[in-house]
């Protein structure tokens, strides 16, 4: 199941999630993109996951997934993959 949240490291950003794994009311999210060690557990009642298409109803930016290319009318936006994973889970 694909979602859109907030990223809990950085939270200016919002990002493109799939739900992994859920064990009761709580779901292991996984950055689309990323390494499994950015995956993060959160309640599924976050006031910060969102159904697909809410960024952009809401008028944020979604960042997407890593190695993605998104075209704007005058700019190409390629995003690069991380040099390392450092472990954060929360």
């Amino acid at each position: 199941m694909k979602l859109e949240g907030i990223d809990p490291l950085h939270p200016s950003m919002y990002c493109v999630l799939s739900v992994a794994e859920v064990k009761g009311h709580r779901l292991r999210l996984h950055f689309d993109g990323y390494s499994e060690c950015y995956d993060f557990w959160t309640n599924a009642d976050s006031p910060f996951i969102f159904p697909v298409g809410w960024v952009e109803k809401n008028g944020r930016e979604l960042q997407p997934p890593l190695g993605i290319y998104t075209v704007s009318k005058k700019t190409v936006k390629i995003v690069k993959f991380p040099p390392t994973c450092h472990g954060h889970k929360s």
